[in-house]
Order: structure tokens, then sequence, then C-alpha cells
């Protein structure tokens, strides 16, 4: 009965968030079971179905409902704890007073992941999809495999670049993350829904780190940090769309260069080939990069000013 609750509510992702994603296929269970239950009444009016058969189904039914009402009260009860804040306005995250939102430094000895979506249709939607995208990031956390390649061919004195990743993790440990998130913060503006969530049954140690800020922004958008027992990288995007779809375009940046720092195989090979001219040189080169890597977590995040550049800092610990 873990989603039991989404079949006469809808959804409310701060109790078994899991559920969400199958509100629709239980919705249409929940209809079945009141024909059934409706036609069941009908036959036994006609004396079809014998009465101590029809007192069993009801007391079935009975049960059912009252534990899909349970499940209902516990989960709004953990609604109400979480704070909401609602603002009439866009936020704007380069500001002080948003730009702790996406700080994610672990919380005594907590992973905590800042996640966002854009405004939908149904405002009612937006916490349980940030809260896939949170749950993402907690997948991640525990190891993702990253697959990079990096393609470059020079044809004489011309460049051609290609660059490719490709992020692999366990989509169904994901949907498992909904459930282990602990909701921290709820914020919503005229463009979408913004949360801070935890991984309260994770320990995440102390990162010797803290972001110092020069200028108007954090030192580590200039220089890449040494954190001692953690390799560390930067991601940069330019604006992609909305805030949820930039960040999310910066952290695959951090990903894909801690992927190049962990392991690379380089592969060249140079030929020369005759045409109508004459004779071309063409070397072309492949970089890639496979490995696993766990705790990948994103320790810091910053949009510049004008909301152009988005800047994400990813740190992993050291592979022994």
């Amino acid at each position: 009965m873990a989603f039991c609750r989404y079949l006469i509510k809808p959804p409310c992702p701060a109790g078994n968030k899991s559920a969400y994603f199958f509100e629709n296929k239980l919705k249409d269970l929940s209809l079945s079971i009141l024909l059934s239950y409706n036609h069941l009444i009908n036959l036994t009016n006609t004396g079809r179905l014998m009465n101590k058969t029809m007192k069993q189904i009801t007391l079935l039914i009975l049960i059912t409902s009252s534990l899909f009402i349970s499940c209902s009260t516990n989960s709004d009860n953990k609604t109400k704890s979480v704070p909401v804040s609602v603002y009439s306005s866009p936020i704007d995250f380069s500001e002080s007073d948003f730009q702790a939102m996406l700080n994610t430094y672990p919380v005594n000895g907590t992973p905590r992941f800042f996640a966002s979506v854009i405004r939908k249709s149904r405002r009612e939607d937006e916490l349980p999809a940030a809260l896939l995208q949170a749950s993402e990031q907690a997948s991640k956390y525990i190891a993702v495999k990253a697959v990079s390649q990096f393609y470059t061919e020079r044809i004489n004195s011309s460049m051609r670049y290609i660059r490719n990743l490709e992020v692999v993790w366990d989509r169904g440990l994901a949907l498992d993350m909904i459930d282990r998130l602990s909701l921290i913060a709820v914020f919503k503006d005229t463009y979408g829904t913004y949360i801070i969530a935890e991984l309260a049954d994770e320990n995440l140690p102390a990162i010797p780190y803290s972001t110092k800020w020069k200028n108007g922004k954090p030192e580590w958008t200039n220089v890449i940090p040494e954190i001692p027992g953690y390799m560390v990288s930067v991601g940069i995007s330019l604006q992609a769309g909305y805030v949820a779809e930039s960040f999310t375009a910066s952290d695959n940046q951090a990903l894909e260069d801690l992927a190049r720092q962990i392991s690379v195989d380089i592969v060249t090979g140079k030929r020369q080939i005759e045409n109508a001219i004459g004779t071309a040189s063409i070397q072309q080169n492949l970089e890639t990069s496979k490995v696993v890597i766990p705790g990948f977590y994103i320790l810091d995040r910053w949009r510049t000013p004008n909301g152009r550049y988005y800047y994400s800092l990813g740190v992993a610990p050291e592979l022994k």
C-alpha cells in the first residue's frame, strides 16, 4: 500500500513520492474497482451472487479504502512541515539572498541536492518532477558511468571537433531514491519550482572547502580549487532555456571534465590521401573516456547577474 493514497487524491510527493509515477494507472484501477463493486451489487440484487461472497468482497473494499485514507492523511501531515516560499516575480539567483539556495555543501554529513523544473500547466505537477530530478542527482552520487568522446580531425590547416558525452546511471535506483529523499524547502516563482532535498540515510564526510567570494563572484569560477582527497571540476554552460536546463548543462560539463581527468585513452592515426589538387594531410584523434565515478557531487552553483552563464562546481573522491 506504499502508493495507496493516489487512488483518492492528487499526488503529494512529500510522503511516498515514487507513487506519483503510477498515478494514472492507479486511477484506472480504482475506477475498475468501483465499477466492479457496483456490478456486484446489481448481481446480488438479482440473486446471482451468494450473500456470503458479497460480504467478503464488501469487507475487502472497506479495509482497502481505510488504508487509502490513512496513507493519505500521513502524507498530508508530512507536506505541512515543508516550508514553501512563493514569489510573484522570477527569482534572481545572482542575488545573495537566493545564492544560498545553490550551495549544496553537505550539512552534518548529509548530502543535499538542488533541483528545479520549469513551470507546467498544472503547477501541482512541478514538485514531483523536481523530486525526480533530485533523485537522479542522488543516483549519480551513488555511482555514475560516464562515457566521453572527443574527436578531432585536421585536414592541412583546417580543424573539426566533435564532442559527445553519455551519462549512464541506474534509473531504477533513481526511482527508489525518491522515497529516500527528504524535502528541506520548496520555492516557487513565475518560471517554475525549485527544491532543496537531502539524502538523510547517506553519510558524506566533511569536504575541506568553503566558497570564497571576490569581486562579486565565487573564486572557483576563475580558478579551479584544490581540495585534498577530491577531484574537482568546474562546468560552464551558456543559458540553455530556463534555470533547470542551464544548470543541468553545467552539471554535465562538470561530470564530463571529471571523467576526462580519471581515464583517457587516446587513439591517434595519421594518413595521407591523394586528391585532384595534390596531397592532403589528415590527422585524426579520438579521446575516449569510460569511467565509473562514485560519489559525484555538485558542491556549489552560480549564475552571472545577466543570466547568460551558468557554473557548477563538481567533486568526487580521488580513486585509489
